[in-house]
């Protein structure tokens, strides 16, 4: 046994430390233990290693907000299996870091962009842009053909199109499911008006598209700059 240890305390005078040799394997365990009684002051530096924590045993409601920084973590020790699926969404990622949008088109939607351009990416806020790297369109088209309608563009809000245009027989096009892609323009000397904090929307030339009851998706990547 280690040594005897005591403290004086008074009205009790001395009193026996317990040590940790006095102590039956398994003797406390949790229930034993008050809530609150063990934090971070009581547990010496590295005194827990990962050894000593059963698997599950720790989730993110045991971890404070910000309690953890890159500081505290090996280089290599997270990869794409410590992360659940879904957990990282676009959010989640830097701005400026390349993101993905789908947004869908519904028959109405399609019929009346002329008149309503449809958002895909929102304003992006002051002195940013949307700076797109590639479009996807693909249409869904029933034996319910649209007609009228004109070539289909996507802009910066009211301003310069951002890719070549989609021809409008794309829309009008017989009964089937089909894909256009598109890369961006070059865009030469733009005023900061006609590209900053503007929103990216989809429309169409000359007139409404009618009668149609097929739907689209239109596909982007891009990134939100601050310059």
């Amino acid at each position: 046994m280690a040594q005897d240890s005591k403290s004086y305390i008074p009205g009790l005078g001395s009193v026996h430390k317990i040590q940790t040799d006095e102590v039956e394997a398994a003797a406390i365990d949790a229930a034993a233990i008050a809530t609150g009684a063990v934090g971070s002051a009581e547990i010496a530096t590295d005194a827990v290693e990962a050894a000593e924590i059963a698997a599950g045993a720790v989730g993110t409601s045991e971890i404070a907000t910000d309690g953890v920084d890159a500081a505290e973590i090996a280089a290599g020790a997270v990869g794409t299996s410590e992360i659940g699926a879904n957990v990282i969404v676009t959010a989640d990622i830097d701005v400026e870091h390349l993101q993905y949008v789908e947004v869908a088109l519904s028959a109405a939607n399609i019929i009346a962009m002329f008149t309503t351009p449809v958002t895909l990416i929102a304003a992006p806020g002051a002195s940013k842009i949307i700076d797109v790297e590639s479009i996807t369109f693909k249409i869904a088209r029933t034996a319910t053909a649209f007609s009228s309608g004109g070539a289909v563009s996507i802009k910066h809000d009211g301003q310069n199109d951002v890719c070549a245009t989609i021809a409008s027989t794309v829309i009008t096009g017989s009964s089937g499911t089909t894909y256009t892609k598109r890369i961006p323009v070059v865009l030469s000397d733009v005023a900061s008006a006609s590209i900053e904090n503007l929103a990216l929307k989809i429309t169409n030339a000359t007139g409404v598209f009618a009668d149609g009851t097929g739907t689209a998706v239109v596909a982007i990547h891009y990134r939100i700059l601050t310059l």
